[in-house]
């Protein structure tokens, strides 16, 4: 701990002393805590201490693998320590019960600190920490039972726990039954005078029956009193006065689900998240067979894999409860990813995967999207989950943690970019409940739908690392539900719950929400650890384009990778949860994803290139050394594509691509950021889905004039004049077409903006409107000179050092383009600071649009209301725009995902520099590229999609290595052709169940209409079908050509068989 901080806590402990010299009262908790501490005493009527365990300390490094400290074991007795950073231990004992113990029920008491798995006889038992210590062994002892124990503990259950522990207790003991419920009884009803706000003539009945009962409980065991009588004759009187008490009922109902969020990662690793897996499930496994009325969820297939593959004997157990309907399989998705970040088309694998793990696994299917912590949903969601058969969304994060607007929608139907809705309910407390009377209370006075819906669900259960359920609640539970000062409270499953408030709302004038679920906290995620997002967006189209590869080379007679395409989403769907994406995680799980994205990376790869012979002719997989002598480049996105491409020269061999004509097609050499030396080409139109090959060779070249020319802080070309300042800053775009300024007159875009962003106990995930107030001044060393100056491009080369980081930052124009690239290197060095880029555009718009999953949405630029001021910073993915009809300008993007549009002004967010829960985020070298497209028109007409697809993903050079191939006449080919600009290709296919291809469509101009796909071989049969690939509707092909309608931002998904 830093000295400041140490001596700030002496402080303050001392003037808590001085504050507190004020004499109290003897305060009626204090004198029922006295018996309630007598009761629990005696709930053990025998104990015998149990010394002499071995323990051995070690580190774990990965499942099965462990680091050991100790030689051998060692003895350890209740009262030593044990532990230090990052250490696991070992404990074990063999345990014998008396011979005359026969017959009565026997707990073993031990608790080390940490978090820990109790095993008997080398199977998992029980999970161990703070509020599950006492294990029942046996409800009735034969007596000369032994045991051997084994206990695996780590040091941490949660976060910000010291790393020192001790054996606290290793016993055993007999419950008296009696007392334990006597206890429970007392402990129960003493805690309903926690609620706040209850009438004064409640608490008065309150105190006055608790007390009347109390007090005849002996305030400790002595000699010649009979406690336990007079105990038990206590409990009867509490019985009739509190717990029979028709008094002070509510009206109402509250389900109680069991439930235990469990983090993937988050101040822990991925292995100790395996670990978590079986301590928490072990656990409620135990509690079943106590208490026949629970009942609990799960979510995420991720974890029940997980389960399954390292804790078999606890995952058996599971699907026995799940079979009996006590253990709900919840949510239907891979994991619970990020909502905001993640692609259209990954949301649809998410919940492929996890209702086919589901499925496969336990013979369900979940109805329900469980978001219980994410950071807002995004307005895609709900045609998504409606077209995959979700019917409920349950999340929670906007009720409770927004940090502007209280959120008052309980239960809602969220509406969707294409209209269809889902029932939705955000519940008004936390998903880690506690059944305390105050937390229940507390959850039914903020609960928005008394009178419509009369009936909400509450979450209970220890969460984020697990734990689940304890005793402590579920003896709670059997005593509130129906107790005076609360509605009545009900065990429930998760979609009982929901299909009873379905059944309420669909007779109910609920509200309607048509818009994103906002959450108005967490801003920072959509930049902290630029790293992960740029992979994420990097493996979405690898693997998208893999798999249309493989598809298309399955149709012309290769096999068809799909357990392999299986398994590399199931990774690369794994990295996308909601603290790993989002980089809201300890540095060590950061290495650790970089691994899984750089196998699934890999892998995907090699599957695309084992696809491409099929494909693309004259190209040898296995001949990779032989000379080069074509070139051939594939488009996958359904347009089709003019684009430049930079290419190695070693790749070429020296050639160039030769046109037609025999001129090699228009080219610069040019040196890339790293250093290397490069062509780059202009590649003239490759058809949509589909490739263009073009000769190498030696003709000579012939000199081209050029349009685009770089000066002294000045690019120009045929369309736009661009004027800079000595530090980079554009002082003007004129649009010479248009004849009209971009630029806002007396600002400068490109203008980087640094600020302090010291959040406060969310630092990586927070960005707070109070940043603005502290803009770093970032002007001064800077150097800006003409780079380069050739017939495709000109650029200009800014070099900008502040503080301790460096930008460099390469800005470019081509010839008869429109976009003014910022390819940019980042020596970042800076903590808890931001960066952000902003560009001031002369355009009058009150709505800027933003690129999202399977579409895009509009946003205020003004801050009107309180609602418009809280999107201060937005999550969107390729692209943002601001239009005022006749022009317009959008912002793209390759990487990054905090945007923000604040009257004239649209930026993007850069780099963050959080310190907490990873002290070295985003430090190092980060290389990404935004542009900015001024256009005539509008964003649709301008064909902003499309030049935000093209930015994210080059189209595909492959240098042919075949020796004996010879140029065809076929030297290009569509598989698909589609003229419809308004709608894109997000997948094509092998069906899952191998009959024919899926291949889906979006729609994403609001616009309805037919179109016509045309492929490259017969369709036999073919019909639309759900997400889940269930086919709906037949359409009749003719020959090579399938027409259907879109409606507005409809997904349309077809399964095609030849």
């Amino acid at each position: 701990m830093k000295t400041e901080e140490s001596i700030r806590e002496v402080m303050d402990e001392w003037r808590n002393v001085i504050k507190n010299k004020k004499r109290l009262i003897f305060s009626f908790e204090e004198r029922a805590q006295i018996r309630l501490n007598a009761i629990k005493e005696q709930i053990y009527s025998q104990r015998i201490p149990l010394p002499g365990w071995l323990i051995r300390e070690g580190y774990f490094r990965a499942v099965g693998q462990y680091e050991f400290i100790d030689s051998d074991w060692r003895t350890i007795d209740p009262g030593d320590p044990w532990g230090g950073a990052d250490v696991t231990a070992f404990f074990k004992r063999r345990i014998d019960i008396p011979a005359e113990w026969k017959g009565e029920k026997i707990y073993l008491r031990f608790y080390v600190g940490g978090d820990s798995l109790l095993s008997i006889d080398g199977l998992p038992y029980h999970g161990l920490d703070p509020f599950r210590n006492e294990i029942l062994l046996t409800n009735q002892a034969e007596g000369g039972e032994s045991f051997l124990i084994e206990v695996e503990s780590y040091v941490s259950w949660h976060s910000d726990e010291a790393d020192n522990k001790r054996l606290h207790v290793a016993e055993l003991g007999i419950m008296d039954q009696d007392i334990f419920e006597a206890y429970w009884d007392f402990w129960c009803a003493y805690k309903l005078l926690w609620m706040k706000g209850m009438l004064p003539e409640m608490r008065g009945y309150l105190e006055k029956h608790l007390w009347a009962a109390l007090k005849q409980v002996p305030p400790k065991v002595e000699a010649g009193i009979d406690f336990k009588d007079r105990l038990l004759s206590a409990q009867s009187q509490l019985q009739k006065t509190i717990y029979a008490s028709d008094l002070f009922k509510i009206p109402g109902k509250i389900n109680l689900v069991g439930h235990s969020h469990l983090d993937l990662v988050f101040m822990w690793t991925y292995r100790e998240f395996i670990r978590k897996v079986g301590r928490t499930h072990a656990t409620m496994l135990r509690l079943m067979e106590q208490y026949p009325e629970f009942q609990f969820c799960q979510s995420q297939a991720k974890t029940y894999q997980e389960m399954k593959v390292h804790h078999p004997h606890i995952y058996e157990q599971v699907k026995q409860r799940i079979a009996e309907g006590r253990w709900e399989a919840i949510g239907g998705f891979w994991v619970e990813p990020d909502c905001n970040l993640i692609s259209g088309e990954s949301f649809v694998r998410q919940i492929l995967h996890g209702q086919k793990f589901f499925s496969d696994e336990f013979g369900v299917r979940s109805r329900t999207c469980w978001q219980p912590d994410v950071f807002g949903m995004s307005a895609a969601m709900p045609q998504i989950l409606a077209r995959s058969g979700i019917d409920y969304v349950m999340t929670t994060k906007m009720f409770i943690w927004n940090d502007t607007n209280p959120w008052r929608k309980n239960t809602f139907w969220w509406q969707g970019l294409d209209g269809s809705r889902v029932l939705t309910v955000v519940t008004p407390s936390h998903f880690i409940g506690m059944v305390d009377p105050d937390h229940v209370h507390e959850h039914w006075r903020d609960f928005s739908d008394k009178e419509t819906i009369g009936e909400s669900m509450y979450c209970y259960g220890w969460g984020d690392g697990g734990g689940g359920v304890d005793i402590e609640m579920l003896e709670s539970i059997r005593r509130y539900q129906k107790i005076m000062g609360l509605p009545e409270l009900k065990q429930a499953g998760a979609e009982e719950t929901l299909d009873n408030i379905r059944a309420k709302a669909e007779t109910q004038p609920i509200p309607v929400w048509q818009d994103e679920l906002y959450l108005e906290a967490h801003r920072g995620t959509a930049t902290n650890k630029g790293i992960l997002k740029k992979l994420n967006r990097q493996g979405e189209f690898l693997i998208r384009e893999t798999e249309l590869l493989a598809t298309f080379a399955w149709l012309h007679g290769a096999s068809y990778p799909a357990q392999e395409l299986n398994d590399v989403w199931e990774i690369f769907l794994t990295t996308q949860f909601h603290d790993s994406l989002p980089g809201t995680h300890i540095n060590p799980v950061l290495d650790d994803l970089l691994k899984e994205l750089e196998q699934f990376r890999s892998r995907t790869s090699a599957l695309r290139q084992q696809a491409i012979p099929a494909v693309l002719p004259g190209f040898l997989l296995a001949q990779t050394e032989s000379k080069p002598t074509a070139l051939t480049m594939f488009n996958s996105f359904l347009h089709p594509r003019e684009s430049t491409v930079m290419l190695s020269k070693n790749a070429l061999g020296g050639n160039l691509p030769i046109a037609n004509d025999g001129e090699p097609l228009l080219n610069q050499s040019i040196t890339g950021l790293d250093g290397e030396e490069y062509a780059l080409i202009a590649i003239p139109e490759v058809p949509g889905v589909g490739y263009r090959r073009f000769n190498l060779g030696q003709a000579p070249h012939t000199q081209t004039p050029s349009s685009v020319h770089a000066a002294e802080n000045r690019l120009e070309n045929d369309l736009l004049q661009i004027s800079f300042n000595s530090q980079g800053e554009i002082v003007s775009i004129w649009d010479k077409e248009i004849d009209r300024e971009v630029i806002v007159a007396n600002e400068v875009g490109n203008r980087f903006q640094l600020y302090e962003d010291i959040p406060g106990k969310y630092d990586a995930w927070d960005i707070v409107a109070t940043y603005a107030d502290h803009e770093i001044d970032i002007s001064g060393e800077c150097v800006l000179r003409v780079d380069e100056n050739g017939p495709i491009r000109a650029s200009l080369l800014l070099e900008k050092v502040f503080l301790g980081s460096k930008i460099t930052q390469r800005i470019s124009l081509q010839a008869g383009s429109r976009q003014l690239s910022f390819e940019t290197l980042v020596d970042w060095a800076e903590r808890q600071k931001l960066l952000k880029v902003g560009f001031p555009v002369e355009i009058s718009a009150t709505h800027a649009t933003y690129d999202i999953a399977y579409g895009n949405m509009q946003r205020p630029t003004h801050r009107n209301t309180s609602y418009d001021a809280a999107k201060f910073e937005v999550p969107a993915h390729k692209w943002m725009d601001v239009s005022q009809g006749e022009y317009g300008v959008s912002l793209l993007n390759n990487c990054k995902y905090g945007h923000e549009a604040n009257g004239k002004t649209i930026r993007l967010s850069l780099l963050k520099g959080s310190i907490f829960p990873d002290e070295f985020a985003d430090l190092g070298r980060h290389q990404f590229t935004y542009v900015l497209y001024p256009h005539p028109a509008s964003w649709e007409d301008a064909g902003t999609i499309q030049q935000a697809l093209d930015l994210n993903h080059p189209l595909l050079c492959q240098v042919n290595n075949d020796p004996s191939d010879h140029p065809s006449d076929q030297t290009s080919h569509s598989f698909i052709s589609c003229v419809a600009e308004n709608v894109t290709l997000e997948a094509v296919k092998q069906a899952e169940d191998g009959q024919g291809v899926i291949i889906r469509l979006v729609e994403n101009h609001n616009k309805s209409g037919t179109i016509t796909l045309d492929l490259d071989r017969s369709i036999q049969q073919a019909w639309t079908c759900d997400l889940m690939e269930n086919n709906e509707t037949e359409i009749s092909p003719k020959d090579t050509q399938i027409k259907c309608t879109l409606a507005p931002y409809e997904i349309k998904t077809l399964r095609v068989c030849f």
